[in-house]
């Protein structure tokens, strides 16, 4: 008789109890890697009917990066399982970067059951440790046993650990899988009926969960907090990287309130429901004389520090009272003048609402129309360089999803992403902690939550760190469009200090003479070279009529990134300015 796979052996069984709990947490999306230490969870993971298993990726930190992706795009609470030793190392950088950003990323490390006795077995680390500075909860299982009282244990303590899976954040699971070998291997004491008649004795039945309903939150805002909102007739609210949940309770929030929005790109606002709240001139507006003059009374701030360094200096300074409110606790060192620091939930963010009288009309709009002649300007022709590129891109079409890669396009697309031009696109970037890494995995991660078509701008350098992500792209059922900006190395480091400074190419720089068509050619993508705006249309427009993933490298010289930016912005700056002193001029 062949047993079912789940009583195969009790690796099996053990592993079985696992995913079921962690499905009645609410976990329904996995990415297994491959390896054999952690085979039996895999088997398990892929053959229940709850989960959804994506393609192995290349190496655990692709697949790392996949899950941050589908978690980004609310994919809810994301299983990553893996092989021991080394493996557990190349998933840091992406639970660095669920850290960041508060993403339910749960890993499940498959553990030898001997590296605790400090023996000099193949693929043995210290697991625990390799992970406990990036993850909110660590759970560490026992070794399996299928006694009654062993497997209470295990049931009861998932069940605690894995409450609240959604606003946990990062999680890790340590599991040991003993075998010789394989942890497939038959075990010839294994007795599955005692086991399973044991199980159902001593599991309780899972609790129903009760809802609450959730009223405005005044008592977790201070006095000063309220206070501060009362008097304010002329705020702003400054918002950084959302994640797709918190985008819904934010847009109603934004909406209720009525004030002005200074949104980054990646916060998704731009485009989307209140997109005419949104100056997204903002890195022009606050250089500009009259905001100086007639500053904000008061600031509340959502989400992740802004991209841009001017807002990150205006705001230092701002003598405007400050409420900054986020998933999880931050330092908040760029506010002299902080009120309160709250979590951002919709009962908090009602409390506020309830405080706020009407905004002032006269000074609100005189925002609009300096933002409005400031984003004019950003619709000039510009020479064959990285704005140009970008900006021909996010003019294009609309997409389902838009990826803005660090470092360099992240910034350029934050001077270039008009709120009025299009709507409804989701906008997502990685401003957490993760860099240039895992930028193709993390789209692919997108594109399979949101099962629309995308489009992902990002450079060389990215592009060179994720390659072992291509491998995905014949696993998305999704239309995509990827342009790789290639300014022959880290064009980023071109705007610092640094650049000028003897030895900065060879030193800081970097260079690189990879062909991406090649690259990706080699993954079997469909992939087109350009180094004009001409030959950039005859692309998009071969994407359009095409299916699948395309890729376009655009081919910049490196010389090309500088002088335009500071060009635009100097020129946005003045325009702000100009409409200012035309509206001072006609009252």
């Amino acid at each position: 008789m062949t047993l079912p796979l789940r009583l195969r052996n009790l690796n099996a069984f053990w592993c079985a109890l696992v995913i079921d709990e962690l499905v009645r947490a609410g976990v329904r999306r996995a990415v297994s890697c491959s390896g054999g230490r952690n085979a039996m969870f895999n088997l398990l993971a892929h053959a229940h009917p709850a989960l959804r298993c994506s393609p192995a990726p290349a190496d655990e930190r692709c697949a790392g990066f996949l899950a941050v992706g589908m978690a980004r795009a609310g994919g809810g609470p994301v299983l990553v399982s893996v092989t021991s030793g080394s493996a557990v190392g190349n998933l840091i950088p992406a639970l660095m970067e669920a850290r960041a950003a508060h993403l339910p990323l749960i890993v499940l490390t498959a553990d030898r059951d001997q590296w605790h006795g400090a023996t000099d077995m193949p693929q043995t680390v210290d697991q625990i440790a390799a992970c406990a500075a990036f993850v909110s909860r660590t759970i560490d299982l026992p070794l399996p046993d299928a006694e009654a009282a062993s497997l209470s244990s295990l049931c009861s303590l998932l069940r605690g650990q894995l409450t609240g899976l959604a606003d946990a954040g990062p999680i890790h699971i340590n599991l040991p899988m003993p075998a010789q070998i394989c942890p497939t291997e038959l075990d010839s004491g294994w007795q599955p009926a005692t086991a399973s008649a044991a199980l159902t004795t001593v599991l309780p039945a899972p609790d129903a969960p009760t809802l609450h309903a959730a009223g405005p939150d005044a008592a977790r805002c201070n006095p000063m907090c309220l206070a501060a909102a009362a008097r304010a007739r002329r705020g702003l609210i400054v918002i950084g990287e959302l994640g797709q949940a918190e985008r819904r309770i934010v847009m109603r929030f934004v909406r209720s309130a009525g004030w002005l929005v200074m949104a980054d790109a990646c916060s998704g606002l731009r485009r989307s429901d209140v997109a005419e709240l949104c100056l997204a001139s903002m890195d022009a507006l606050v250089l500009s004389a009259w905001l100086r003059f007639e500053p904000p009374d008061m600031v509340i701030r959502i989400g992740q520090i802004p991209v841009s360094h001017t807002m990150q200096r205006y705001l230092a300074d701002l003598p405007a009272p400050v409420v900054k409110l986020a998933l999880a606790p931050c330092k908040n060192m760029l506010h002299p003048n902080l009120v309160q620091s709250l979590p951002l939930e919709e009962s908090v963010l009602d409390a506020l609402l309830s405080a706020l009288p009407p905004p002032d009309a006269g000074w609100q709009n005189a925002l609009l129309a300096a933002d409005q002649r400031a984003m004019m300007v950003t619709r000039q022709q510009h020479s064959w360089c990285g704005l140009a590129v970008i900006g021909a891109l996010l003019e294009s079409a609309e997409y389902g999803l838009v990826h803005l890669a660090n470092s360099l396009t992240i910034r350029l697309a934050n001077l270039l992403l008009d709120s009025r031009s299009h709507t409804r696109e989701a906008i997502y970037g990685a401003r957490g902690a993760s860099g240039i890494e895992g930028t193709l995995a993390q789209f692919f991660g997108e594109l399979l939550v949101s099962r629309s078509d995308g489009l992902l701008i990002l450079g060389d350098q990215a592009f060179l760190y994720d390659i072992a992500a291509l491998q995905l792209a014949s696993h998305i059922p999704e239309r995509a469009l990827i342009v790789v900006l290639n300014n022959a190395g880290g064009g980023l480091f071109d705007y610092l200090p640094c650049s000028g400074i003897e030895g900065y190419a060879a030193a800081v720089r970097g260079s690189n003479g990879c062909n991406v068509v090649a690259i990706a050619s080699g993954f079997h993508i469909t992939a087109s070279r350009c180094d004009n705006p001409g030959a950039l249309g005859d692309s998009i427009d071969a994407y359009a009529r095409g299916t699948g993933i395309h890729l376009i490298e655009a081919v910049i010289p490196p010389s090309r990134h500088g002088d335009q930016t500071v060009l635009l912005f100097a020129a946005m700056v003045a325009a702000a300015d100009a409409s200012q002193i035309e509206m001072r001029h006609d009252t």
